[in-house]
């Protein structure tokens, strides 16, 4: 099995424009909405691959239901922590004559201890020995940059082996804890 701990999902927004033009009314020419954030991203290829997954984290509002139902439709296995608040939603906008992409990403919904702690009891429950866990994406506020080294020991602790890919401090932090696996980012 693989876990794809993911605490901050998304919805991803893409429309593509003839050219964006900042400060006017643009035409949208086509749009697509996808689930998203780089842990669902991680179940979405696994799926493809048939292999199996099962997705953790928080999702809050009716964004967060919307996630999973898609979630549902795709055939993926989640079992998320629901917090107050909204999923984010990270805008792509493609502009097509000058071939740029811009990315507007929300932050995403307010979390707590609390809620992570749920989140490290479903890791208890779902986690064998052998399994792999990978934790990916951005941390919501407020916690802390060293919440995914938490999960790392967490996670070894229970005799699963573990894969990061995070940015910045969540990085540097999530390092201290030997992960089997990295995914360096390049900016």
């Amino acid at each position: 099995m693989i876990i794809s701990v993911c605490l901050n999902p998304a919805i991803d927004r893409t429309v593509v424009l003839d050219s964006l033009v900042p400060g006017d009314t643009n035409r949208v020419k086509q749009s697509r909405t996808d689930p998203g954030g780089k842990g669902v991203n991680v179940a979405r290829v696994l799926r493809e691959l048939q292999a199996s997954c099962l997705v953790l984290g928080f999702v809050a509002g009716a964004l967060g239901r919307f996630l999973e139902h898609t979630l549902d439709d795709l055939g993926i296995a989640y079992d998320f922590v629901h917090v107050r608040g909204q999923t984010r939603t990270n805008t792509t906008i493609v502009d097509s004559s000058h071939g740029t992409k811009t990315i507007i990403s929300e932050p995403g919904p307010e979390t707590s201890l609390r809620h992570l702690v749920q989140v490290q009891h479903k890791m208890r429950e779902y986690i064998h020995p052998g399994d792999w866990v990978v934790m990916s994406g951005s941390l919501p506020p407020p916690l802390e940059p060293d919440t995914y080294a938490r999960l790392i020991r967490l996670a070894k602790e229970l005799g699963a082996f573990t894969a990061l890919d995070a940015d910045g401090p969540s990085m540097a932090h999530g390092l201290r804890a030997q992960p089997h696996m990295v995914k360096q980012n390049h900016p």
